[in-house]
């Protein structure tokens, strides 16, 4: 049986320990579970430019301070800005005179990144407790420098997109992935829930269903409703507001509607059944004209007239005044009709039947609406009479 070859490569390589991290004397390197000293600024070349003591009003704030936190780190730090150069850490007033340190920074381009001293607090204290190299598009001092010689129309727009990014992402979805969906009919799925008595008490609350839809194909939707009541801070239904397909988010958007209003989403065009519970809200229909909203096969939108215009979504009468009712009956609503009587005809009507037919003698009746009534002509009926050419040989003879 042949000897077991031993390894022949028995020579060991000497690692050397990352910085930050103190080794024992085995050569084996210690870590830390917090992070503590983790090289997140492994392979950064940074230099420094500008007085920060003086701009952060901090006497920790000195070069000595801030090479120690970047070298702890695993960094390296450079007197000059060199080609090599990965990040130029400046103050705003030094970034301003534009010394040799930022002409040379600038003129390496996208390879340097000029940055405030927040980018590397940001990046030693975080928000989890963990360490982390943070992207440097927030911290860049030409993005700084572009909004600080903003018009304050500007600032007021860049505020305003601010707040409203912030609101989206604290309510249901960010606002800049997703909208709110809208069906091919141009129906848009917001829909607002109102109730004004609860308990037999006046209040006033506000109810918002959403369907929302993605930018990104193909689209992704999703469901969420917000309650607002008057003083009161806002509260949101989101459990079930995460990426979905359309028949299962639009099925939430329809429980969302039952469950406040105690009505189906296909009825919702329907006048409400005597003794509603007044706990419910309710979903006041579209304006004459307004998309409605797609509607199943064997339901047609009702019409805006006749017995229906009595009651609303609401089940309440409408507030008609009498002046509206007056114009639509003058308008022809009742229509009378003359009933053409036998007479004798015209010269007219003789020559034009001269060369007629001798038939046997027909008399034809005729209804004929009466011309509209304004304030200048009677309301009478007209009488018309038209003959045959049977009538007009039976005249001749």
């Amino acid at each position: 049986m042949p000897a077991i070859r031993k390894h022949q490569n028995s020579s060991k390589v000497e690692r050397k320990p990352y910085p930050g991290k103190s080794t024992s004397n085995n050569g084996r390197s210690k870590g830390y579970s917090n992070g503590a000293m983790r090289s997140i600024f492994a392979g950064c070349i940074m230099s420094l430019a500008g007085d920060f003591v003086t701009a952060r009003n901090s006497p920790n704030c000195t070069y000595e301070n801030i090479i120690k936190w970047i070298q702890g780190h695993g960094g390296f730090c450079s007197r000059e800005v060199t080609p090599e150069t990965t990040h130029l850490v400046v103050t705003i007033e030094e970034y301003k005179k534009k010394t040799a340190q930022v002409k040379k920074a600038i003129a390496l381009g996208k390879r340097c990144k000029i940055v405030e001293l927040d980018w590397i607090e940001d990046c030693l204290i975080g928000e989890t407790g963990k360490k982390k190299k943070l992207a440097t598009e927030g911290y860049s001092l030409s993005r700084v420098m572009k909004r600080l010689h903003y018009t304050d129309k500007q600032k007021k727009n860049y505020r305003n997109e601010f707040e409203d990014g912030v609101r989206a992402a604290e309510q249901f979805v960010d606002n800049k992935l997703h909208h709110v969906y809208t069906d091919p009919t141009g129906f848009e799925y917001k829909v607002v829930l109102n109730r004004i008595t609860l308990n037999g008490k006046h209040t006033r609350q506000k109810y918002t269903v959403y369907l929302f839809e993605s930018h990104a194909k193909p689209c992704t939707y999703m469901a969420a409703a917000k309650l607002s009541i008057p003083h009161m801070k806002n509260s949101y239904w989101k459990t079930e507001c995460y990426p979905k397909i359309f028949a299962e988010a639009f099925v939430d958007f329809k429980t969302i509607f039952k469950q406040k209003t105690g009505v189906e989403w296909d009825d919702r065009l329907e006048p409400l059944l005597k003794g509603h519970d007044e706990q419910f809200f309710r979903f006041q229909r579209p304006r004459l004209g307004w998309p409605v909203g797609a509607l199943p096969s064997w339901r047609k939108a009702p019409s805006w007239g006749g017995e229906e215009k009595t009651v609303d979504s609401c089940g309440e009468s409408p507030n008609v005044s009498e002046s509206e009712s007056s114009e639509e009956e003058n308008r022809g609503v009742v229509v009378q009709y003359a009933t053409v009587e036998e007479s004798d005809y015209d010269s007219d009507s003789e020559v034009e039947l001269i060369d007629a037919p001798v038939t046997v003698a027909k008399k034809k009746k005729r209804q004929l609406p009466s011309p509209p009534s304004t304030p200048m002509a009677p309301k009478a009926p007209l009488v018309i009479e038209i003959l045959d050419s049977s009538t007009e040989s039976e005249g001749g003879d």
